[in-house]
């Protein structure tokens, strides 16, 4: 809830679900825990505000909303986008599949 309240970006979320499962099909399958869920909900959020609007928070700021160091969060979102060979733009299909 507190990363949407300072996220105000609805569209980033459908994107961020879009980042998340492709990156979790392609690595994790069903060995996620908490811990990595949270890391990942947040590095894929990231990603998606940067990508969807100019004006979103900063790595900084969104390190301190999701509690994980700076440093950390910069090496996830590099090693997330290079994993999913930067293919972030999201046709509808695959949202589409979430509603089905």
């Amino acid at each position: 809830i507190r990363l949407y309240i300072h996220a105000n970006c609805p569209s980033a979320f459908r994107l961020a679900l879009v980042v998340l499962v492709r990156f979790c099909n392609k690595f994790f399958g069903d060995s996620l825990t908490p811990l990595t869920a949270h890391r990942l909900i947040l590095c894929s959020l990231m990603i998606a505000l940067k990508f969807v609007d100019d004006d979103s928070k900063t790595s900084k700021e969104l390190a301190e909303i999701g509690e994980v160091d700076l440093p950390t969060l910069n090496l996830m979102e590099r090693s997330m986008i290079q994993a999913l060979e930067f293919r972030l733009f999201d046709f509808g299909f695959e949202t589409l599949s979430f509603c089905w």
